[in-house]
């Protein structure tokens, strides 16, 4: 079965090409900086090297950003056909889907409905959904939601210490994100370790311009940092991660605006705001050239991944393993290190060649370490095939 993913975030579009059993990647690729001046779009097939495009003049839009991908896809893509089937991630299901679901109306409608709750993917997502449905209205869609993984949180986790009929009325409680890269982090720390996955208890930080840690007992996912939107949690790019509520009854005293208040916590607050980027490159070179802002944005990141690794570790008992994907997490060395600094008397202990060395999939942790230290490739495009197929499979025996 041909599969063709779509990974739509806020300012960039993933998509990959897979032949599901046996798995091979035909194609990947990203389009990045939609909404800037350049895009770029880079890819890669299993019959060529890696190549990109730039769009000087930029992709103003998603719905701009989605024609080019399906224009290069329908030209390099003639090696192997058309797709017998579309997968759709999307960040918020509430808890309406605990697995992949086939795209219909109801779903959309729920799409639709969660926008206040993930303004920054939702319209991203609903306009590649449509563009796609128009080109391609035969294709069967299935999408797969990053709340789903986390549908096993218990009560006492997922709900918030407010009056139950306001939460019952506006759906108010944690649902997490992350859940696709966090369930392939799972699956893949099995197969390395040779655990099964109902035996593992795991700690699981996806690090990437946004940024979750997720406790996993016996397979299953019991917390995770993120709450009732992506704002919650660790420090991220642009995003603060947890704060006083009451900081917005102040601003709002002031005389801010809701739109003023929510512009700064999802564009201009995290990283950005405490040394004028978001990009981990950057900051990590500005710190080395001494730049004092650079060096507390990246301790006051570190800092809040260790203490929730201390508390994690509290909640899924004696851990198994312990592992870093996504972007930062698999490619800063300095990053891994001083979040697990101060931690080796709780058993995680780095191996410091193996840490600076490290390319996913690894081992970082020493030999002395009594928790293994892991660093994995983020694989959510496969991931959301994998659950497609199994979907797919499963309704056409």
């Amino acid at each position: 079965m041909l599969i063709q993913v779509f990974n739509t975030g806020s300012s960039s579009i993933k998509f990959a090409l897979f032949q599901h059993q046996p798995k091979s990647k035909l194609i990947s690729g990203i389009l990045e900086k939609i909404g800037e001046v350049p895009s770029v779009l880079k890819f890669q097939t299993s019959l060529s090297l890696a190549k990109r495009i730039d769009f000087p003049e930029g992709c103003a839009d998603h719905k701009t950003g989605i024609r080019h991908i399906l224009e290069f896809l329908e030209d390099e893509g003639k090696a192997w056909g058309s797709p017998e089937m579309i997968v759709h991630r999307v960040i918020h299901g509430a808890n309406a889907f605990r697995q992949a679901t086939s795209l219909n109306q109801e779903v959309m409608k729920v799409i639709r409905e969660m926008i206040p709750m993930a303004r920054l993917h939702h319209p991203a997502s609903l306009t590649c959904i449509k563009e796609i449905t128009r080109r391609f209205p035969e294709i069967p869609q299935t999408v797969v939601f990053d709340t789903s993984f986390h549908q096993t949180l218990p009560e006492y986790a997922w709900r918030y210490a407010l009056p139950r009929e306001v939460c019952k009325e506006h759906g108010i409680r944690r649902y997490g994100f992350h859940g696709i890269s966090h369930q392939s982090a799972l699956k893949q720390a099995s197969e390395f370790l040779g655990k099964p996955i109902s035996k593992l208890n795991m700690i699981t930080l996806h690090l990437g311009n946004g940024a979750s840690i997720s406790a996993i007992e016996q397979g299953r996912c019991v917390d995770t940092t993120m709450g009732m939107t992506p704002l919650e949690g660790l420090v991220m790019g642009t995003r603060p991660g947890d704060l006083d509520p009451g900081i917005s009854s102040l601003l709002q005293g002031k005389g801010w605006s809701a739109e003023q208040y929510e512009q700064m916590l999802n564009h201009d607050s995290g990283m950005k705001g405490l040394c004028g980027s978001n990009d981990f490159r950057e900051i990590l070179l500005k710190m080395e050239q001494g730049n004092s802002e650079a060096l507390l944005a990246l301790n006051l990141y570190c800092y809040r991944i260790r203490k929730t690794i201390g508390a994690y570790c509290a909640v899924v008992g004696p851990v198994d393993a312990l592992v870093f994907t996504g972007g930062v997490g698999e490619n800063s060395s300095w990053v891994r290190e001083h979040s697990l600094k101060g931690l080796e008397w709780m058993g995680l202990q780095l191996d410091p060649d193996l840490n600076h060395n490290s390319e996913a999939s690894c081992a970082i942790n020493s030999k002395d370490s009594s928790i293994d230290i892991l660093v994995l490739p983020c694989q959510e495009e496969w991931e959301m095939a994998s659950q497609a197929a199994e979907m797919f499979y499963k309704n056409n025996p």
